[in-house]
């Protein structure tokens, strides 16, 4: 009798063997089609600085949707028009401690929809919300940048969205004729392709702290436009496809930790997104060394959370991979973790339903949360903590967050063949950011030091109806 993990494995890479040309892929080189920028924040006299980079030949639309953190909620989208090697760059703010966010920019390349620089954010997706309304709840979230569409070479469109270079330093701005006509992009436009590169930077001037991440990359997120029929305004993540896929709509590439090939069919392009992203284990380290004022805050994003609770705005009866449907922005979802000292001494928390001293909530999109050994408050003074934290055991180490339970599954997924795979865990990103202050530097000598480390992660797969399970990218 063959192995059921050996004879999944060995399907996958049938499945591998067919063009995947067409299917969505987290690429670990940087580069794609969509960037996904898991944490922004203008808390605390922060600013975020957000930039993209075209580092193709051929111009491009990009999209870009800028989510508040609780229920994922769109507070300003726009359109970025990136000629050829060209780069925009952003500065999220804010007036005021409790002030909308705000974008500002100085750069030259082509933006539509904006009507003022800076462009406040709106708190329109969440005003009929019964608890939080309020301004604040613009100040934190994350980013999403989608390549709608490749601009046509040589075509109007080009004219008007590249730099004539005429050798000065403050020339070579674009006419950017055009732009708000959204119908007349559509013969201009051919289906896009990968060339986006992303960085962002969470800046603290006042205080000196500089904390800079890389936006993760999804190669093969569109087959088509997606401008279509004159309308810009559309969800966002949900709208992969892939021409390639044998059944549904889109196709997940994905890799497993032994390097065999996986590729996955979904019947919505949501699906084929979270399953690039599913963990079921999230790993990384934490600082909270009092004696040089160490402190550590996780970012832990679950980038399509929206497209499964928020049933106000995206109706339907599937909530899983989450467990339940939020409130006005709240959805508790149940979790695990240990915590390793440096010398593997382990502190566990398990967490059935009331237990009370149990880490078991993350109920937002954009989860920010303090690891502690003493409740110390978050470094980048968060309203996404739900007043929790990760404990920790002694001053550093690592934890292993447990995303995994029988609750925790994404269903729909098929194989060329037919057959029926799940994946276990949650779509999830983000990053642990940590901060030392010298207590003993010089009269006039920076105190502030910091660091940001990504997370890495495992994946469990089963074919459906199985208890066998497999190991994941």
């Amino acid at each position: 009798m063959r192995h059921p993990i050996r004879s999944f494995l060995a399907m996958a890479a049938v499945a591998w063997s067919a063009s995947d040309a067409g299917a969505v892929a987290l690429n670990p080189r940087g580069i794609g089609e969509a960037l996904i920028y898991p944490y922004y924040t203008v808390n605390a006299g922060q600013d975020t600085l957000v930039t993209v980079d075209n580092v193709s030949d051929i111009g491009k639309v990009a999209k870009v949707f800028i989510r508040e953190g609780a229920n994922g909620r769109v507070v300003m989208d726009f359109l970025v028009f990136l000629a050829p090697h060209d780069s925009w760059s952003g500065a999220i703010s804010s007036s005021g401690d409790a002030a909308l966010g705000r974008i500002g920019t100085s750069d030259h390349s082509c933006v539509d929809h904006w009507t003022s620089n800076p462009q406040p954010f709106s708190t329109a997706s969440f005003e009929g919300s019964r608890v939080w309304r309020t301004p604040d709840r613009t100040r934190e979230g994350m980013i999403e940048i989608i390549n709608a569409g490749d601009i046509v070479p040589g075509s109007p469109l080009a004219l008007a969205t590249t730099p004539v270079q005429d050798g000065t330093l403050n020339g070579g701005t674009p006419t950017c004729a055009g732009i708000s006509d959204d119908a007349g992009l559509i013969p201009y436009l051919q289906p896009p392709t990968d060339g986006l590169i992303g960085t962002a930077a969470i800046v603290n001037v006042a205080q000196g702290t500089f904390y800079p991440y890389t936006a993760q990359a999804l190669s093969g997120f569109s087959d088509r436009v997606l401008i279509e029929n004159g309308a810009t305004v559309w969800n966002g993540l949900d709208r992969a496809n892939s021409d390639d896929a044998a059944t549904g709509t889109a196709r997940a590439k994905l890799v497993t930790a032994n390097g065999d090939p996986l590729s996955i069919d979904y019947a919505r392009g949501i699906d084929a997104v979270s399953a690039v992203f599913m963990a079921d284990h999230l790993y990384n380290d934490y600082l909270v060394n009092p004696a040089i004022g160490a402190a550590t805050d996780w970012i832990v994003t679950f980038p399509t959370r929206a497209f499964y609770v928020d049933k106000q705005r995206y109706p339907g009866d599937t909530t899983a991979p989450f467990e339940n449907p939020s409130d006005d922005y709240a959805s508790p979802l149940t979790t695990a973790f240990a915590s390793y000292d440096r010398e593997a001494l382990v502190l566990t928390s398990r967490c059935p339903p009331g237990l009370p001293d149990c880490f078991a909530r993350f109920p937002y999109q954009v989860n920010v949360v303090p690891v502690s050994s003493s409740g110390a408050p978050s470094i980048l003074s968060t309203r996404l903590s739900n007043e929790q934290v990760l404990s920790a055991t002694g001053q550093s180490g690592h934890i292993d967050l447990n995303l995994g339970s029988a609750a925790h599954v994404l269903h729909g997924g098929k194989l060329d063949d037919g057959t029926a795979v799940d994946l276990l865990g949650l779509p999830v990103t983000g990053f642990m950011v940590y901060n030392v202050i010298n207590t003993q530097a010089q009269l006039g000598r920076l105190a502030n030091y910091g660091g940001l480390f990504q997370h890495r992660t495992t994946m469990s797969c089963m074919i459906s109806g199985s208890d066998h399970v497999g190991i994941c990218p």
